[in-house]
């Protein structure tokens, strides 16, 4: 009955029965892959979860109307959150670990998604209080990508040769492991 109770608590409006139930298979889906309050892409290519898996399903999730596990999934993330602002791209098992090869890892994408899922969450539910308190968290990410475009506002990047990189990201190794 858990399950029955938390997809019916979903409500779709639309003649279309089919694609009533295949949303609703869709969400069963997403909380069955969970481990923990992570939301991972699914069982078959890796036992962890990225932050832009994360986010996807986030917005997924939201407007389904479960606020709850996405509020959850944003406390995590915003605890593991690096003190320079780096939010992890990945984050694997039961205890949340952060592998030591990804600490390094050049993946510059995660901090926009982190700050949408933010977004995303208060456009829902309006909760200016929780907002509040990840206010440190957001500007936190902001700072980090600021740092990380100030490594591309150097000489180097004035010649003309890489004038065009001025001012940008670094180089990014986003892409699936």
């Amino acid at each position: 009955t858990y399950w029955m109770e938390r997809l019916n608590s979903v409500e779709i409006s639309i003649p279309e029965k089919e694609i009533v139930e295949a949303t609703k298979a869709s969400l069963a889906y997403i909380l069955l892959n969970r481990e923990g309050v992570k939301f991972q892409s699914g069982p078959r290519n890796y036992k962890l979860s990225r932050m832009r898996d994360g986010a996807g399903i986030s917005s997924a999730v939201l407007r389904m109307g479960l606020v709850d596990i996405v509020k959850d999934y944003i406390d995590l993330m915003s605890s593991l959150q690096y003190p320079n602002g780096m939010v992890p791209f990945y984050v694997k098992g039961k205890d949340n670990e952060i592998p030591d090869w990804s600490k390094g890892w050049q993946d510059y994408d995660c901090q926009g998604q982190f700050i949408n899922v933010i977004k995303e969450y208060y456009e829902f539910t309006k909760d200016e209080t929780y907002l509040k308190t990840k206010i440190k968290n957001i500007e936190n990410a902001i700072r980090y990508v600021a740092d990380l475009r100030k490594t591309q506002k150097t000489e180097k990047y004035e010649k003309p040769e890489n004038k065009s990189f001025y001012g940008l990201l670094p180089e990014s190794r986003s892409f699936a492991l």
